[in-house]
């Protein structure tokens, strides 16, 4: 059960001491291209952006995310049962009168926050405070519409920056949630390369150990730590950091049978020079060794207790709802084509905003015309069955981490300490 501290400090909520069991369960070549990407070169003169850091300044998801994010709303439902737990947890202890405050990491346009907050709504009895909180350039206004039409007896504001950005002080100490669903993954500073090769989009899609992958392997892991760092002073004590984060394999592979067609998609147009290597998704997938490892020890390992962690496959909801069809629907040609259809809307809804900074339109609608055509109607070509982690963070009352963002400078001694080593590897191949 839940202790309660009776002193409060100004501006803060009241501390809150959690125990409960630990529960852990789980389901079944160039040199040339290693050097920071565009992302940061294009920067205005400060050489920051909105996070304070180098970065992705126009990622974004589309307008109509709500209308094609069907895998992102099915894993955001999944993450209800840990929310609602910790809610009803928190509702038990906290004295009357205060409200539950709880932040959202990754936003988007609202489409997916709609049952986290159903979940958490249903189980409390006090007023309810929701943060959203993601990219500028994400359309706010759909969000406000999406959200307030759905909620109006909850109390909202918006942060459009970047989750790792330090500039929230005013929530220290105040939140009792938060939760994120499909964004830990996104690089905060985007591609860390130029390029990739071998048609990866995905460094994940690059044997492990390749001089590229180390390089996004490291902004990954710079990106973990430092949102744990953040949370670790945001959250009060006894408040809870739930994520679900989108997962690579045990072995760092990608399980997606559809990130596959997409590599062959864009090795086919790079082999005829339609289509540059610099063609990238900003993601890193870590695996549950890569997850867990900062909560293994030191400083994290004493903010954060680790209440329970399950690893799992994700079905491909647009595969599912086809092969949910009579079968002799599913044997006509429309009926996979529609769902392709909606498979690569789906795709384009997160990925378009980061292909057409290496690309112009019509070369990137050349590209989805032939993922379309290698698909050639078969929904399995294109499923995107996720791996995915989810995990429930418990804060400590031990003291909060100052989130430290690396300078710009040590990230260019890192760029070009990794360009260092991948021209002293194709050195001694040849």
């Amino acid at each position: 059960m839940f202790m309660i501290k009776s002193t409060k400090t100004k501006g803060l909520l009241p501390s809150l001491s959690l125990n409960s069991r630990f529960k852990s369960t789980r389901d079944d070549k160039d040199t040339k291209d290693a050097r920071p990407s565009r992302w940061s070169t294009r920067l205005g003169s400060t050489g920051t952006n909105h996070s304070g850091a180098l970065g992705a300044s126009s990622l974004h998801m589309t307008s109509d995310y709500n209308e094609n994010s069907a895998n992102q709303a099915s894993g955001a439902a999944a993450l209800t049962k840990y929310l609602r737990e910790a809610a009803r947890q928190l509702d038990r202890e906290i004295p009357d009168g205060i409200p539950l405050k709880v932040c959202e990491l990754g936003c988007a346009t609202g489409g997916s926050s709609i049952s986290p907050i159903e979940a958490i709504l249903a189980v409390i009895n006090r007023p309810l405070l929701v943060v959203l909180n993601d990219l500028p350039e994400n359309d706010w206004e759909v969000l406000k519409r999406t959200v307030e039409t759905a909620f109006p007896s909850v109390t909202f504001e918006y942060k459009p920056m970047s989750m790792y950005s330090t500039d929230n002080d005013e929530d220290v100490g105040t939140v009792h949630i938060t939760y994120s669903v499909f964004a830990q993954h996104w690089l905060s500073r985007g591609a860390p390369t130029k390029s990739l090769p071998e048609g990866a989009l995905w460094a994940n899609q690059l044997p492990n150990g390749h001089p590229f992958r180390k390089i996004w392997e490291k902004a990954s892991q710079v990106d973990w730590e430092l949102l744990l760092k953040k949370q670790s002073t945001l959250v009060a004590p006894g408040g809870y950091f739930i994520l679900h984060i989108q997962g690579a394999t045990n072995a760092g592979g990608l399980s997606e049978i559809g990130a596959s067609t997409l590599q062959r998609a864009k090795a086919i147009m790079a082999s005829k020079g339609e289509l540059g290597s610099d063609i990238v998704v900003p993601e890193y997938l870590k695996n549950p060794a890569e997850v867990v490892a900062p909560l293994c020890s030191g400083q994290l390992g004493k903010a954060w207790n680790i209440k329970e962690m399950k690893y799992c496959e994700l079905p491909c909801e647009y595969k599912r709802e086809f092969e949910q069809q009579p079968p002799e629907l599913q044997l006509q040609p429309s009926a996979g084509k529609r769902t392709v259809e909606k498979q690569i809307g789906f795709l384009k809804a997160f990925m378009d905003s980061s292909l057409i900074e290496a690309a112009d339109e019509d070369k990137i609608e050349a590209y989805w015309a032939l993922v379309e055509s290698l698909a050639n109607g078969d929904p399995t070509c294109l499923a995107m069955n996720w791996m995915a982690h989810f995990l429930v963070l418990k804060r400590s009352s031990s003291a909060p981490i100052a989130p430290i963002v690396p300078s710009d400078e040590s990230l260019s001694r890192s760029f070009r300490a990794a360009t260092s080593a991948l021209s002293r590897r194709v050195h001694i191949s040849k």
